[in-house]
C-alpha cells in the first residue's frame, strides 16, 4: 500500500469514527455522554467536509467530515436543516501518542444539535446516542469554570509507567474532560480512548 493510500484509509476510518459518534463497541440508545463544544460548525464547512479547528498553540487540526449524503442520513437531516450551529464537534479528552513528536490531538464526536438549543464554543453539553448517532440535548453548564470542569491527565504506574521511563521519545498520555459532583448526580466513569468520558445509562 503507497503512503497515499494508506493516508486516504485512515481519513475514511478516522470519518467512519466521527460519523458514528463512539470509539469501540457502540454504546446503547439514549446514553447520555458528557463533552465539552469544541466546535460549532457552519454550513459551509459542513457542506465542505473540512473544518480547520484551532486546538493550541503550534497550530490547526483539520477535521475531515463524513461525506455529506452519508451526514444527512445518519443524522435524519435535510439538506435544508442543515444551517450553521445544526451540527458541533465535542470533545471528551486531549492526547499525544509520544512526547517526541509534540503533537497534541483530540478525541472527538460529530453530533447534531436538539431543536431549539444554541450551543457555543466551551459549552458543556450532554449528548445522547441515538441509532449510535449523538444529539447534543441540554446545556449543563454555561462553561468550564460554572461546571468546574477540567482535563484531567490519566495516570500510570508499574510496567507501564516504567515502559515510559526508557521509552526513547516518551510514552503516551491523555487528558479527560471531568466535572464536580458527576458521580453522586448519576453519572459513570467509563474507560474512552487513552483515558475516560462520564456515561450515563439509562433505567432498562
Amino acid at each position: 500500500m503507497t503512503l497515499y493510500a494508506m493516508r486516504a484509509r485512515i481519513a475514511a476510518i478516522a470519518a467512519a469514527a466521527l460519523a458514528a459518534g463512539c470509539a469501540g463497541t457502540p454504546l446503547p440508545d439514549r446514553t447520555l455522554i458528557l463533552g465539552e463544544v469544541a466546535h460549532v460548525l457552519t454550513r459551509q464547512e459542513i457542506v465542505s467536509g473540512n473544518v480547520d479547528m484551532f486546538y493550541d498553540n503550534r497550530g490547526s487540526q483539520r477535521v475531515k467530515l463524513p461525506a455529506l449524503a452519508a451526514l444527512l442520513q445518519a443524522h435524519g437531516l435535510s439538506e435544508a436543516e442543515l444551517q450553521d450551529g445544526r451540527l458541533v464537534l465535542a470533545r471528551f479528552q486531549y492526547y499525544r501518542h509520544n512526547a517526541a513528536s509534540g503533537i497534541v490531538r483530540q478525541h472527538l464526536r460529530l453530533a447534531s444539535v436538539a431543536q431549539g438549543l444554541q450551543l457555543q464554543d466551551g459549552n458543556i453539553v450532554e449528548l445522547e446516542v441515538r441509532g449510535g448517532y449523538a444529539v447534543a440535548v441540554r446545556t449543563r453548564y454555561a462553561d468550564s469554570q460554572q461546571g468546574q470542569c477540567g482535563y484531567q491527565a490519566a495516570g500510570k504506574s508499574g510496567v507501564f509507567a516504567g515502559l515510559d521511563a526508557i521509552n526513547p521519545i516518551g510514552g503516551s498520555r491523555s487528558a479527560s474532560l471531568d466535572c464536580a459532583g458527576l458521580a453522586e448526580a448519576g453519572w459513570t466513569r467509563k474507560p474512552f480512548g487513552y483515558g475516560f468520558e462520564w456515561q450515563r445509562v439509562p433505567a432498562p
